[in-house]
């Protein structure tokens, strides 16, 4: 597991920003709007401040789980829900093949080894895996 001193110099390197910018919204919500109606159940990867937890909650009829390193950075609402848990992507603590669908908005690209966290994606996915990779463009 990444130690909380560097995932703080992390967020002291990357800034305080929130996902506030239209470009962010509208990204999330056109990965949410391509998830099969058959999608019931969702686990978040590393949910930043909730953002993509809140829009799913809102937008579609399923069921969301998630993790992230920094609890105190999400959401107050999504915090108050005690959906999301501290967890690490590299070992996420759930049974083989609890979700349709696991989402990873902006967090592969972070991993220690992109191997095991596939791995981990696919163990605890029933159907799909959806990995959103940052481009600068």
């Amino acid at each position: 597991m990444i130690s909380r001193k560097i995932y703080q110099k992390y967020l002291d390197w990357q800034g305080q920003e929130r996902m506030e910018s239209v470009g962010q919204y509208q990204l999330i919500n056109d990965c949410i709007h391509r998830i099969p109606g058959r999608v019931k159940s969702v686990f978040c990867v590393g949910v930043g401040d909730g953002t993509e937890v809140k829009m799913l909650l809102d937008d579609k009829e399923v069921k969301v789980q998630g993790n992230t390193l920094n609890l105190d950075a999400l959401l107050p609402e999504i915090k108050d829900s005690g959906l999301i848990k501290l967890g690490d992507m590299h070992n996420i603590d759930k049974p083989d093949n609890s979700f349709d669908l696991v989402f990873a908005k902006d967090v592969f690209e972070h991993a220690l080894s992109h191997w095991v966290v596939l791995s981990e994606f696919v163990r605890i996915s029933k159907k799909y895996v959806m990995i959103i990779l940052p481009d600068p463009d």
